[in-house]
């Protein structure tokens, strides 16, 4: 599985591209890296066997961050993900069309 946030480049212009208009540019319908990975941390619980990750992910240069918490449970066939965004920087004046982006292969 892989999994990411991604960017698309808003729509600037008449047809504006902002909050509740999901709007990317035209002519570049591209997916793009949202931000670099930075670190992790693993903990376990001794007690009940629960894992937690945090991935941390950074962009100094743009302020663009956010971190993935992944819960794993014993005997559980699921994964318990949240992806928490840290603020979207908006310093150019337009918005951002930010995704998470999911994909497994061979499905």
């Amino acid at each position: 599985m892989y999994f990411s946030v991604k960017q698309y480049n808003p729509a600037a212009g008449r047809d504006v591209s902002g909050a509740y208009i999901f709007r990317p540019k035209l002519e570049d319908q591209t997916k793009h890296d949202y931000s670099a990975f930075q670190s992790y941390e693993r903990t376990a619980a001794p007690s009940t066997g629960i894992q937690a990750f945090a991935i941390y992910f950074n962009e100094e240069s743009t302020g663009k961050m956010y971190t993935t918490l992944i819960r794993a449970v014993p005997h559980s066939a699921s994964l318990e993900w949240k992806v928490l965004l840290h603020g979207i920087p908006i310093d150019d004046g337009y918005g951002k069309e930010v995704v998470v982006y999911w994909q497994i292969p061979g499905i």
